[in-house]
């Protein structure tokens, strides 16, 4: 049986990412996904700037919008909207993004299996022996990209906890693209702790999620909002529910011997967005980073390597994003007063969406600005300790 330098499962864009670094430096690498590609995945398809600018190739032509405007609707005062010259989101289709990022992976030399589910993984002494629907494979190291409810880490024993979001292809006419185009609204007065949204496509807009694990009239919420945006409920093209990673940075379970976890299968997502594809993609490059130094002779410490670059790169903006978000959600109207009266507050988000900011220097950047340099250095200092 031919041994593979790494076998990958799952192919969106935390395993696509992974699999094409480790074949562009020469490696034996199989990716292996339950679905034929391409194929719908409900998602809002929003790729911020600081994801969009991960990419070391050309994306450009499976973008579908680009956003310059974001309006944030609350309570029943007038909505605060955020410009700029520069887009924040490039908006895609991931059926159509997905099946980009794993051609690119072919290119690079990955050998890719798709139709074939993976059913079990056994931990050998030196390496990992994958068993599918129709095969067995046998690899030096595994990366379960294969999302919240990944088989590997339900093999393990990784418990995880998730909210829910209700994703909805909206075919609309000329007059509806051309008034959201180059536009993100976001609803908080639609549900309570989470948010509706519209994101255009060149033919449709979507979808509305909850932070909260379980919520009985999804569908209704996301009626009444497109009601309220003038979009016809019977209008909708697909309509598909789907989970949202609950992380408030106590989860840890980044690797098992021989086996890291990546995007959605290391429950990587912003507690306060919902953010998916930026954690997905970044924590790809990682992990094809830290296989790549256990392949050349780093062996455990290579693994070790992948959790600190994990937690360095992410779980202190989780932890301080999760907080922001208990608060935020909590009571959203009296968070906008604030920013009302500060309206530059938002200045900073925008700065978050495009990588330039982070969650964990946002809030002491925003009270230095407030009430000066030195006394927010001495706070920040007792923060840290």
């Amino acid at each position: 049986m031919s041994i593979y330098d790494t076998i990958i499962v799952g192919a969106g864009p935390a395993g696509a990412t992974a699999a094409r670094d480790l074949a562009s430096q020469g490696y034996k690498v199989l990716l292996i996904e339950k679905e034929v590609l391409p194929r719908y995945k409900a998602c809002g398809g929003g790729l911020t700037k600081k994801c969009y600018d991960l990419f070391d190739f050309d994306i450009s032509d499976v973008v579908e919008d680009m956003t310059y405007k974001m309006v944030f609707a609350y309570g029943k005062g007038e909505p605060v909207v955020l410009e700029s010259t520069e887009p924040w989101i490039y908006m895609v289709k991931r059926d159509v993004f997905d099946a980009r990022l794993v051609q690119k992976a072919c290119e690079a030399g990955v050998e890719f299996h798709q139709g074939e589910k993976v059913v079990d993984v056994i931990q050998q002494e030196d390496g990992v022996h994958i068993i599918t629907e129709k095969s067995e494979y046998s690899g030096k190291y595994v990366v379960a990209a294969d999302g919240i409810f990944s088989v590997i880490g339900k093999k393990f024993g990784i418990k995880r906890r998730y909210g829910i979001a209700l994703e909805a292809e909206i075919p609309v006419g000329k007059e509806a693209l051309e008034r959201y185009k180059g536009t993100v609204k976001v609803d908080f007065n639609a549900i309570r702790g989470g948010y509706a949204w519209i994101f255009p496509k060149s033919d449709s807009l979507s979808g509305i999620g909850t932070f909260v694990k379980k919520y009985n009239n999804l569908r209704d919420l996301l009626y009444n909002f497109m009601e309220k945006e003038d979009i016809p409920p019977g209008s909708i093209a697909t309509l598909k529910g789907h989970p949202i990673a609950l992380n408030d940075g106590s989860f840890d379970a980044f690797s098992v011997d021989r086996i890291v976890f990546a995007g959605d299968a290391a429950m990587l997502t912003d507690p306060f967005t919902g953010e998916g594809i930026y954690y997905a993609v970044k924590s790809g490059i990682l992990a094809a980073r830290s296989i790549a130094r256990a392949l050349s002779g780093g062996g455990k410490d290579g693994i070790k390597s992948y959790n600190n670059s994990i937690k360095k790169a992410f779980i202190k903006d989780i932890k301080v994003a999760s907080l922001i978000a208990n608060v935020f959600y909590r009571d959203y109207e009296r968070v906008f007063t604030i920013i009302k009266k500060h309206p530059n507050v938002m200045n900073y988000f925008g700065d978050l969406v495009r990588g330039k900011e982070s969650y964990s220097r946002m809030p002491f950047d925003i009270m230095r600005d407030a009430v000066g340099f030195n006394k927010v250095k001495k706070l920040k200092r007792s923060f840290e300790a």
